[in-house]
C-alpha cells in the first residue's frame, strides 16, 4: 500500500493555546465603545395651557441660592433642597408666574397682563434687588421693558430707549442690577434698573447690520456675546476704563429736588442752590450714554444663516443658526480686526470694576477659532 506523503512540520496547524474561561469574580470586558448614558429618571409633572390661546416665547426659572440647613456637623440637609421653585413665561401681552410644589404639583402663582391689548411679549429675565426681592423683567413688541416687582406687584421701572422690538433679556451673573437687552433696531443696551439708567448702547459702525436676536454675558461678567439676523457672532467688552467708569456712576442717584431755586430766598440759599446745580449737572454728565461701536470680536464665517441663539460654556461659545446647525468653538479675542489694541487700564480702573461688581480679569486664551460641528436635524 501507498502510504499518504508526509506533512512538513512547518505546514502542520498550531494548537491553539489553552485559555481558562472567566470566573464571575473578574470584571467583564471593557467594550470600545462609549459607555451609554445612564437612564434619567423624569417624571411627568403637569401641563398648563394659558387661556390667551397664543404662542409662548420664553420660559425662566427663579434660581436664587439654596437656603439649606445645617447639621451638626455643618453638612446640609438633602430633604432641605426640596422646596417650591418658580418660573415665569411669556406670550401675548401677559407674563404669567407658576409654582413648582415639592411633590411637583404645578400652579399660578401671579399673572401680569399688560394694559396695552396690543402689546406681545418675547422675552423675560430674572433678577433681585438689594434686599433679595424677586424682580422680573419683561419686553416685547412695544420696545418698553418693565421691571415687575413680585413681592407687591407693582411695575418697579419701566425702561424706554429701544426703537423697536425688544427679543432677549439677559442679567448679569455678577452684579444683578445690569441688564442686557437686544432688539430688532440692531442694538444692544446695558441697563441699570435699580436707578433706571441706559449705561451704553452697543450699535454703529461694527456694530450688527441687522435684527439682533440673541446674547449671552461670560460666567465672569467682563465680556458678552451677541448674535442676530446678519449672520454674525459679535463679543463686546465689559472691562475698559470707560465701561467700568460708567457702570460706577450709573449707581449714583441725584438727589430729589436738588436744582429748584425757591422764591424770596437769600444769598446763602441762592449759593446752595447753586452748588446743587452744579452737583446736579456733574452727576448727569456722569450718566451720559456711551456708545460703543467696536467689539473686540466678530465673525461672519461660523454660520452661514440667521445666528438665533448664542450661550457661554465657560471660555468656549455654543451659537445655534437657523440652518441646523450648532457649532462649539473658541473664539480669539486678541485678534481685532484692523485695530490696535486697547490701552493699558489706568488707576481708576479697578476702583470703578469694585464698585460694579465686574470682574476686570481677562480669562481667554490666544488660540484661533476652532469650530466643532454638530448637526441639529
Amino acid at each position: 500500500r501507498a502510504r499518504a506523503p508526509r506533512v512538513p512540520r512547518t505546514m502542520r496547524a498550531k494548537k491553539r493555546p489553552r485559555t481558562d474561561k472567566p470566573s464571575a469574580s473578574d470584571p467583564p470586558p471593557r467594550s470600545p465603545l462609549p459607555d451609554a448614558p445612564r437612564k434619567l429618571n423624569i417624571r411627568f409633572g403637569g401641563c398648563v395651557h394659558e387661556e390667551h390661546k397664543q404662542p409662548i416665547y420664553s420660559i425662566s426659572f427663579y434660581d436664587p441660592l439654596p437656603e439649606v440647613p445645617l447639621d451638626g456637623n455643618g453638612a446640609g440637609d438633602q430633604q432641605g433642597l426640596k422646596r417650591d421653585q418658580f418660573f415665569a413665561s411669556v406670550g401675548a401681552n401677559r407674563a404669567t408666574v407658576y409654582k413648582v410644589a415639592g411633590d411637583g404639583a404645578l400652579s399660578v402663582a401671579q399673572a401680569y397682563v399688560d394694559e396695552d391689548a396690543q402689546e406681545c411679549l418675547y422675552a423675560l429675565s430674572w433678577t433681585s434687588s438689594g434686599t433679595n426681592t424677586p424682580l422680573l423683567s419683561v419686553g416685547g413688541f412695544r420696545g418698553l421693558i418693565k421691571v415687575i416687582d413680585c413681592s407687591s406687584g407693582e411695575i418697579k421701572t419701566t425702561l424706554m430707549g429701544h426703537g423697536n422690538a425688544i427679543n432677549e433679556l439677559r442679567t448679569h451673573p455678577v452684579s444683578p442690577a445690569l441688564l442686557l437687552s437686544c432688539s430688532k433696531d440692531e442694538s444692544l443696551r446695558l441697563w441699570n434698573i435699580h436707578t433706571s439708567t441706559c449705561i451704553a448702547i452697543f450699535a454703529g459702525d461694527r456694530g450688527h447690520r441687522d435684527e439682533v436676536l440673541s446674547a449671552d454675558f461670560h460666567l465672569l461678567g467682563n465680556c458678552f456675546a451677541s448674535a442676530g439676523m446678519d449672520n454674525t457672532v459679535k463679543i463686546w467688552a465689559l472691562d475698559t476704563p470707560r465701561i467700568q467708569r460708567a457702570i460706577a456712576a450709573s449707581y449714583a442717584q441725584p438727589d430729589k429736588g436738588t436744582g429748584a431755586a425757591s422764591a424770596g430766598s437769600g444769598g446763602a440759599a441762592d449759593m446752595g442752590n447753586a452748588s446743587a446745580h452744579a452737583t446736579l449737572v456733574q452727576r448727569r454728565r456722569a450718566l451720559q450714554t456711551l456708545y460703543e461701536q467696536f467689539p473686540v470680536f466678530s465673525s461672519s464665517k461660523i454660520h452661514s444663516d440667521y445666528v438665533d441663539c448664542v450661550r457661554w460654556v465657560g471660555n468656549l461659545v455654543l451659537s445655534k443658526s437657523t440652518a441646523n446647525k450648532v457649532v462649539m468653538w473658541k473664539p480669539d479675542v486678541n485678534r481685532l480686526h484692523n485695530t490696535k489694541p486697547p490701552p493699558a487700564a489706568d488707576s481708576s480702573a479697578p476702583a470703578a470694576a469694585a464698585a460694579s461688581g465686574v470682574s476686570s480679569s481677562s480669562s481667554f486664551s490666544s488660540s484661533s477659532a476652532t469650530a466643532a460641528t454638530a448637526a441639529a436635524s
